[in-house]
């Protein structure tokens, strides 16, 4: 435990230092804001690929590796020591004194939006809010999140007071996992989510095809719908009905629904 009234961008920045110059290269800091409550170890959540130079929790997560794309949150990074975050480490202490109506997360994020990832050759991870939720989008997977922040929450009492929710109502559902253990089993997902899942290949690909209305219904003296001959395609090609399984019809309209469940 450490008293330090300087801003932690600067005892970052001489930890990083530090590891610099007694040779320690490939530590890591993880810094965390004390207005997070641990549901799960937040740690398994996290790559261990160690060209990954900084992952950071995000307020909406976008699912791009893009910079401009994401709305980070300095509520939790963990970031590997080198030569590239002691540099932008560096740049964000020093534009962060003269940034003096800026807080130090949205300095970060002008950074992060102008360039500095390809300046400094960075690798970024943006964290999903599945994983690491908070108050500006919660994750809807009880089964999966970590940590939940309260961000988006501007005054101490009400962060305290949400917190206490979350946290009471954390309790209530390891309670009823202890008493019911087998309906961990029926544990509420997103049905897009768990019908990515069950598409997806194992490097995560998955086949999405749109279907309507006319692509199921039979047309005037045709033998066949648009529907069957794709999907009869999978079947009547080269290496390709193995694909069927990876296969996720996303249907605009009732009827086309109807025919896709198959009944």
């Amino acid at each position: 435990q450490y008293n330090v009234k300087d801003s932690y961008v600067k005892v970052a920045c001489g930890i990083l230092g530090l590891n610099a110059t007694d040779g320690t290269w490939g530590k890591v800091i993880e810094q965390w804001d004390t207005d997070v409550v641990w549901l799960r170890n937040p740690l398994t959540k996290l790559s261990l690929n160690e060209t990954e130079d900084l992952q950071i929790s995000v307020d909406k997560y976008f699912g791009s590796r893009r910079p401009e794309h994401n709305l980070i949150n300095t509520g939790f990074y963990y970031i590997r020591s080198n030569n590239k975050t002691i540099s932008l480490f560096d740049k964000w202490y020093s534009l962060k004194d003269n940034s003096t109506r800026k807080k130090e997360q949205d300095v970060l994020l002008d950074l992060l939006r102008h360039g500095v990832v390809t300046e400094l050759d960075l690798r970024v991870r943006f964290l999903e809010t599945r994983h690491f939720s908070g108050f500006c989008e919660d994750s809807k997977d009880v089964g999966a999140v970590t940590t939940v922040h309260a961000n988006c929450c501007r005054h101490i009492n009400a962060k305290v007071r949400d917190l206490t929710a979350v946290l009471r109502d954390w309790k209530r559902f390891k309670a009823a996992l202890t008493k019911y253990p087998k309906a961990a089993q029926f544990l509420v997902k997103d049905e897009l989510d768990l019908a990515l899942e069950e598409a997806s290949m194992p490097n995560k690909t998955v086949i999405i095809a749109v279907v309507n209305r006319a692509y199921v219904e039979q047309s005037v003296n045709a033998e066949t719908t648009m529907l069957d001959l794709f999907l009869e395609s999978f079947w009547l090609g080269e290496d390709t009905r193995a694909l069927l399984e990876h296969l996720l019809l996303v249907t605009v309209d009732q009827t086309a629904y109807d025919r896709c469940m198959f009944k």
